[in-house]
């Protein structure tokens, strides 16, 4: 099964297609890509070598949180810091969220309920490639998601929330796909208007597991021709969705030397 996929093709019909994902009688949550070609596979699942054991894997992603924790205490707001060093140990999912915030390899991957900041991060980088606006429907992927937490036995009664933490890192983890908030109150976080989709094993596309779960009506992908990219950006710009409004700040740094540290060693092993 695929998704739904369309190519735009001017300006008009792109912010057509974006005003139309933003109604808020049918809301959608959008992801942008600087490159169409690009799936929708999590940061910690990039570069990984083939031979790699699942449970070294999970060793893996302990750590790397463990590190986050350690470094991040004077990068970190007063507040976010507490969120952070008071989840415990049992609870790996809301540093995850932090992390992936600031850009640290995770398994979760990024979604906005504004599909004009998805826009930005599909028009801002790789001019020369065609960009893709990645979407699904909220309303039907949480009732597909009630199903799939029945299905697995994950919750006891019928809207009980779904601790991700019991469920999902373990080797023997179902392949479920779920969604949580960043709870901190970010300032960024709020201009991006963001959530998360997390896996509930590593190493999956979440492109796959969505197809497995929402009809193509509920999950698709607008592809945005390079030629347009430019003009794009300034029409965004006026609706001052801009990288200044936008902006990456504080343990970004922590984050990204986080990602470049596990792919240098990766192309050393």
């Amino acid at each position: 099964m695929k998704c739904e996929e369309t190519t735009v093709t001017g300006i008009e019909t792109l912010f057509g297609a974006l005003h139309a994902l933003g109604d808020p009688s049918n809301r959608s949550v959008c992801r942008g890509h600087a490159r169409a070609k690009w799936q929708l596979q999590p940061s910690i699942d990039r570069d990984v070598v083939p031979s790699t054991l699942y449970s070294q894997r999970l060793d893996e992603e302990r750590c790397l949180i463990e590190k986050f924790r350690r470094r991040a205490e004077n990068l970190l707001g007063e507040v976010e810091w507490q969120f952070v060093s008071q989840a415990g140990p049992s609870n790996l999912v809301l540093p995850m969220t932090v992390m992936q915030h600031y850009g640290a390899p995770t398994r979760l991957l990024d979604w906005s309920m504004s599909p004009f900041v998805a826009a930005f991060f599909a028009v801002i980088d790789s001019l020369d490639q065609d960009g893709a606006v990645w979407w699904f429907r909220i309303s039907a992927f949480e009732s597909a998601a009630a199903e799939q937490w029945d299905r697995l036995g994950m919750r006891s009664r019928p809207g009980e929330d779904v601790d991700y933490n019991l469920f999902a890192f373990k080797e023997d983890s179902p392949p479920f796909l779920g969604m949580t908030c960043l709870r901190i109150p970010f300032e960024r976080a709020e201009a991006q208007q963001g959530l998360f989709t997390i896996s509930g094993r590593l190493g999956l596309l979440h492109d796959d597991l969505l197809c497995g779960l929402l009809p193509g009506q509920n999950f698709g992908k607008i592809v945005i021709p390079s030629r347009i990219k430019r003009e794009a950006l300034e029409m965004l710009k006026a609706t001052n969705v801009t990288a200044k409004s936008l902006e990456h700040v504080g343990a970004d740094r922590l984050g990204l030397r986080m990602s470049l540290d596990r792919q240098t060693a990766r192309s050393l092993s």
